[in-house]
Parts: C-alpha cells; structure tokens; sequence
C-alpha cells in the first residue's frame, strides 16, 4: 500500500513536469518558425529585386534616347532619306558610311529633321540594326518604315559583309523591330526597293564574294498587309542583272530605269556597263499578272550616261539628279560628277532638263545661252506641253554645261556656291508637300571622294532656284588621304586571273589622272542614234543551295601564305566528310588518306592564284607601313562604289 502510493505521487510528480517540456519545445518550435518565416521573406525579397533588376536590364535593351543635335549629321553617301508620312514637315534619315582617303565610317543611328525649326534630332536605342550603307527603305502611310539588304565596312576595309535582314522601325514609338519572314530575298546592296499600293516591290542588285561579285536580276514582293516574301518568276522580256538602278512608281506601275553591271565578255577584261534603258512593270493585285514591258528608247537622253544618280517621282514625273559617268580603260577610270536636274514624264517617255528660274540679272553670256535654247529647254517652258513638241524638236539638245567640281586642295577653297548644288551621286532624295530636298552625296575628283553633308532644296511647281538649307564648306578638309596624284605609271602586278571574274578590285588605284570633262564637244560629235548592241553575260544568280555550298567551299579553300600542314589541320573534317560523301565504304586510315590527297590537289590547284594575291599583300603592307600611296590588301580591296550606288 505504502509502495503505490509512493508511485502515485512519484507519476504525479513527473506529470507535474511535463506541460512544462512541452512549453519548451513550443517556444523553440515558434521561434523557428518564426525564423523560416523570415528567411522566406528575405528570399522573397531577393527575388523581387532580381526580377526589378532584370525588368530594367530588358528595358535598358530597348531604351530610346532623343538628342537634339546643334550640328547636321556628319557627312555621309549611300544613306537613305524618306519624308515623314504622319509630320509633314519632318525628314528622316538613317546610315550610310564616310571615307575620308584612310578609314571607313559606318552609320546607323537615326535622324529626324524639323524643317520649320530647321533641326535635327538623333535617336538612338540599343537594339537598332548593324550600321549599313546602300540599303533600301521604304516608308507606309500609317508610318512604318521596311528596311533591307545592305552592306558594311570595316574601318580598314579589311571587312565587307552584306545584310539579309529584314526591319521595321515605328515612326510613332521610334522602335526597331527585326522581322523574321520566311521566303526573304539573298543578302545583297544596291538594291531598289519601292511601295506599291501595300506590296513592297524590290528588284536587282549584288553581292560580291571578293572572288566575283554576283549581279542579280531576281524580283520579290512583300505584302506589308499579311508580312509574306513572294518571289516572282516573270517570263521573258525582262531587264537583265544590275544593281543601282532607279525604282519609282506613279501609283499604276512600277518603273525601272538605268543601273550598273560589271559584265564579263570571254576574252577580255571586266567591264562596268550603265544602263539607260526603262522598263515598265505592269502592277496587279493578283501577282501572277504581274508582267514587265520594255519602254521605247526616246530620241533625247541625259547626256552622257551615268550611274549613281538619285530619282524621286511627283505627279507622274520623275526627277533626277548628279550622277556620274566613267571613261574605263585598260590601266584607269576617269570620272566627271554632274550635278544637272532632269525630268522624265512617265505617260509621255520624254526626257528634259529642269528649266530652273535663277536670278532676273542675268549676264550677257547667260542671256546668249538663253536666246539659243529651243523652246522645249525654255526656263519658262512648262513641262507639260512637251509631250505635244514634234519629235523634231527633241533632236536638238541644250547647251552643254560644264560639271561643278571641287577645288583641288592646292587652290584657296571656296565655300559651295549658293545657286545649285555642287556635283555628286549617291546623294539622298525626298520630296515632302511639293519641295524636292537633297542631303549628302560622294563627288570624285581625280583619286580623291569627297563626302558632302548640305542640304538643299527646291519647289517643284515652280523650280524658282535651289535654296541652301545648310552649306558645306569644308568638304577639302574632311579628306585625309595622300593628296599627291599618280605619275602615270602602272605597277605592272595586276592578277590576270581577275580578267576572269566579275570585278576588278585594283581599278580604284588606277585612277592616275584628273576627271576630264567629257562634256567637251559632246553635242558636235554625238547624233541622237540608236547605240549598238552591248553583247554582255550577265551572271545568273545562284541558289540559295549554290550559294551556301559555295560559302562552304571558300571558307575551306587556302589561304594566301598557308602551309600544306597548316592547312590541312584546318579543313580536315571538310575533306573527310567530301571523299566519305563520295565513297561510303571508305574508313579510318584510308579515309584520312584519300581526303589527304584531295586537300593537296586543291591546295596545289590555288597556287597560282594566291602567289599573286600573296605578293600583293606584301606590297600593300609595306606601302602601308611607309606612309606612302593608300593601298589595301588586293582581297580586301576597297570596292568600288560603282557597283553600290
């Protein structure tokens, strides 16, 4: 009895205790608790701030910053100036590249210009396209730019790559957006591009590999409603392959006019040929009705024939300005500027040049020249009876006029005269209400390519004078290059393997003398004839397939300098995989063996064409390294702009 009771008290005693553990082992719980949920907290904080934080990073890629410039833009060619569709007094503008006789600069930010205020404003944002020159944009009515192709270079012209990307930019919100559409045409530059109702028509250009450069004759359609590419196989007749034509419609068709290519005949050399023919490409809504037709040649032509000339269309005429003209031979090209306005009517085919009204003092030799212009030339004459002249009267042409070109760095420089703008190509057009505005160009003189930045314009109801927005005085002075001219000679290393190919890189050091104005008696010796036929193959364009095993091929080919060991480490898996392609029950040793020996074939087959190239750059790199002439590896040439205008 005496022990249960001893038990009784003892498990009372132990019960007594117990609430108290538990009251231990609750608060340590809580206290955890407490903790975890703090630490839960901490996390959640830290992920809000990494989702802020990559919120701001996403942002910061699409950030746009607007700066008003006190300056124009730098000085610039193959850019592109559209007018703003929804602000009637703004120009935009984007790209284009400057090279002042050493470097090469390209561009890619773009500028809106107030034409009220007379300022510009540079936009900018991180995920804009690559800097581009010679590329095509095209501008829609609710304010969407298409932009494509185009082409870079590096500083040193070490570099020379062309776009196949497809953009658009916003007028409104001033984003860019790359558009990845199925059907795109290949990369390219010196292009055309042209807004047809709500199809984007695009036409021609080239792509040069440095080995040859490629013209193409190919068409391609974008509905800007449905963002669809369509390439159209058209039948004969058709314009042939060329790059820097002009594309312009009068909202029923699409016209085409001139353009450059480089053209083989077997045989001989490489040449440049310009076009001067029109086309007509008859629009339908339903593209398999869409045809090409060859205009008639009409009697007068601008004189003499040119490339690099800029044309814009107003109320069914077409204007066109500068330009440049070439007389090639065997050892250089010589090269007048213009800088005259003409006027294509595209109902009638008739060629005139603008009567432009200029000051009523006028001198004796002024007045002279006006008494013997025909009445069709007449500066009061309007336009729109020309179509009624006899053809007659189209037979005689105005008075030759002498190109402007800039004074050489030895004269006192002399700011560009206010009356007209000086002589270029590859200036940028547009026409806003009625007022015709030019901005920048390329004038060549002799060896050296002056860079403009002016900007000019003219009313084209009443072409009463061109007004000069903003002058440009020192186009001399931009130029750095060597300011000697070449003696005369040759240096006799020309690679007569590139007779073979589509383009001559070295022409550009060629130019050993002055541009000769051609103009001189040009109207005396010139009969308005039909000119003989031009045999000339252009090349077809390759396949997507072509293009990509081509690619391949040269990226595997030897380079200038290479050794056999050194060359065959680099391409082995290629020619392993060729021969295996060739022979599927080659393996291991054999394999290697058999892929050997095709590698020194080929190796063996590039000799004779890279000695030359090797030579050269040997050349090159010891006249860059004495300060000496400018020369540019003859690989990595700087291409002549005849093919990108």
């Amino acid at each position: 009895m005496g022990k249960r009771d001893k038990r009784k008290k003892a498990a009372k005693s132990t019960g007594e205790k117990k609430p108290a553990a538990k009251s231990k082992d609750a608060d340590v719980a809580k206290a955890a608790r407490k903790q975890k949920k703090s630490v839960l907290d901490d996390d959640e904080e830290d992920i809000d701030a990494i989702l802020r934080a990559f919120k701001a990073e996403e942002e910061s890629k699409f950030q746009i910053t607007e700066e008003k410039m006190v300056d124009p833009p730098s000085r610039r060619g193959g850019a592109i100036m559209l007018a703003n569709p929804l602000v009637m007094n703004e120009l935009v503008m984007f790209g284009g590249e400057f090279f002042d006789g050493q470097k090469v600069e390209m561009f890619n930010s773009i500028y809106k210009y107030n034409i009220d205020k007379k300022e510009f404003k540079r936009i900018t944002s991180p995920n804009s396209p690559s800097p581009r020159s010679s590329h095509q944009m095209v501008v829609t009515p609710t304010g969407k730019i298409f932009m494509f192709g185009g082409e870079f270079v590096s500083p040193n012209q070490s570099t020379f790559y062309h776009y196949k990307d497809f953009w658009l930019y916003d007028l409104v919100t001033n984003q860019w957006e790359k558009l990845d559409v199925k059907g795109t045409p290949s990369a390219r530059s010196g292009h055309r591009m042209v807004l047809w109702k709500h199809y984007i028509v695009l036409f021609g250009g080239f792509f040069d590999t440095y080995k040859e450069t490629r013209y193409y004759d190919d068409l391609h359609l974008f509905d800007t409603t449905n963002y669809t590419w369509t390439r159209l196989e058209l039948m004969e007749p058709k314009p042939s392959a060329r790059s820097g034509h002009q594309l312009f419609t009068n909202a029923v068709d699409v016209i085409l006019f001139g353009g450059y290519c480089k053209t083989v005949i077997k045989g001989e050399k490489a040449k440049g040929h310009v076009y001067n023919d029109a086309w007509t490409l008859k629009m339908n809504l339903e593209p398999k009705l869409i045809r090409w037709e060859r205009r008639k040649r009409p009697q007068f032509m601008p004189t003499p024939p040119r490339s690099g000339c800029s044309m814009v269309c107003y109320k069914n005429k077409a204007f066109m300005f500068g330009g440049v003209s070439d007389e090639e031979s065997e050892e250089k090209i010589d090269s007048v500027c213009h800088d005259d306005l003409y006027v294509y009517t595209i109902d009638g085919n008739r060629w005139y040049p603008a009567g432009i009204k200029q000051s009523t003092k006028k001198s004796k030799s002024k007045r002279k020249i006006e008494e013997r212009k025909p009445e069709l030339y007449d500066d009061e004459a309007n336009p729109d009876e020309v179509d009624e002249q006899d053809d007659d009267t189209l037979l005689e042409p105005p008075a030759p006029q002498e190109p402007t070109t800039l004074p050489t760095p030895s004269q006192s420089p002399e700011p560009i005269r206010s009356s007209k703008p000086s002589a270029r190509f590859s200036t940028m057009l547009t026409i806003t209400q009625n007022r015709l505005y030019m901005y920048g160009g390329i004038c060549e003189s002799g060896d050296k390519e002056y860079t403009l930045n002016d900007l000019w314009s003219i009313n084209l109801d009443k072409l009463d004078g061109w007004e000069c927005v903003i002058s440009d005085e020192t186009a001399q002075s931009a130029w750095v290059g060597d300011d000697e001219e070449d003696d005369g000679s040759s240096d006799g290393s020309d690679d007569e393997d590139d007779d073979e190919e589509g383009d001559k890189s070295s022409e550009s050091e060629n130019e050993d003398t002055q541009a000769v104005d051609i103009h001189e008696d040009i109207y005396e010796k010139e009969e308005i004839v039909e000119p003989p036929p031009v045999i000339i193959e252009p090349l077809k364009p390759l396949t997507p397939e072509e293009l990509q095993r081509r690619a391949e091929e040269e990226e595997n080919d030897p380079k200038p300098g290479e050794l056999i060991n050194k060359y065959w480490e680099r391409t082995t898996r290629y020619w392993q995989r060729i021969v295996h392609e060739e022979s599927q029950t080659l393996t291991g040793k054999s394999l290697r063996r058999d892929a050997f020996e095709v590698a020194k074939e080929r190796f063996d087959e590039m000799q004779p064409q890279l000695e030359p190239l090797k030579k050269q750059l040997e050349e090159a790199a010891e006249v860059i390294s004495q300060n000496q002439k400018k020369a540019v590896e003859s690989a990595t040439e700087r291409l002549s702009t005849r093919s990108r205008r």
